[in-house]
């Protein structure tokens, strides 16, 4: 947060020393990490005309904000966000990551050059992981490896 702070102090600056009439305010609101708060936050700071957003930041709130963001036009900019499942062509939501089906990919290529030939899959059920252990198994078994059910866990709604 203080970064943030930071750099709209030093944004807002450079737009004075250069005549610009307008600057940035930073609203900040927090979703505890939870789809349905982030929902309610998102829907109010549209209702204050905020039109750009730094966050949220997990794929289980992208997951759930994403269709409201799309109606309204507006654009939020994830640090986090890494489910295949939201890698959507043209939508509002541009991520500083890219989407796990690569690091399912890294993760199948370092377990076959690791001589490992059956995986156990454990993961959180939700789109990031249910993305990430897809592109693992897909990758993985495209190399010759077998893959057991596994073991999920089911966090939060």
């Amino acid at each position: 947060m203080a970064g943030s702070k930071l750099a709209v102090t030093d944004f807002n600056s450079y737009l004075k020393e250069n005549g610009h009439t307008w600057h940035l305010k930073m609203v900040s609101e927090d979703s505890a990490t939870n789809p349905v708060i982030a929902l309610e936050k998102l829907t109010s700071l549209n209702a204050k005309g905020i039109d750009i957003i730094i966050g949220p930041e997990t794929s289980s709130n992208i997951r759930n904000v994403k269709g409201y963001a799309d109606s309204n036009d507006m654009l939020m900019v994830s640090c986090c966000s890494s489910s295949p499942a939201l890698a959507i062509p043209n939508d509002s939501v541009y991520r500083l990551v890219p989407d796990d089906s690569n690091q399912g990919t890294a993760l199948a290529k370092l377990l076959s050059h690791q001589g490992i030939d059956v995986m156990v899959p454990v993961w959180r059920a939700d789109t990031w992981g249910d993305g990430l252990r897809d592109a693992t198994v897909e990758s993985f078994t495209s190399r010759g490896g077998m893959v057991s059910d596994g073991f999920c866990e089911v966090i939060g709604t």
